[in-house]
């Protein structure tokens, strides 16, 4: 798993944004968000893979201020 780092839920993924599962299930539904991988019926994230997902939204960020 070294290749993405840390597996993390949507728990943790809320907890590490600081955002609600509403907010990250919307984002999911509109393409707007960190790819997710299934296990079995769990959705999870790769650590490195929000990251990178993260460093791209600053632009995005930026541009709309």
């Amino acid at each position: 798993m070294d290749e993405f780092g840390k597996l993390l839920s949507v728990q943790e993924v809320c907890e590490y944004l600081g955002v609600s599962r509403t907010t990250i299930y919307f984002a999911r539904r509109e393409g707007d968000f960190a790819p997710e991988i299934r296990i079995g019926g769990r959705i999870v994230f790769a650590e490195r893979q929000l990251v990178d997902w993260l460093r791209s939204r600053q632009g995005v960020a930026q541009a709309a201020a």
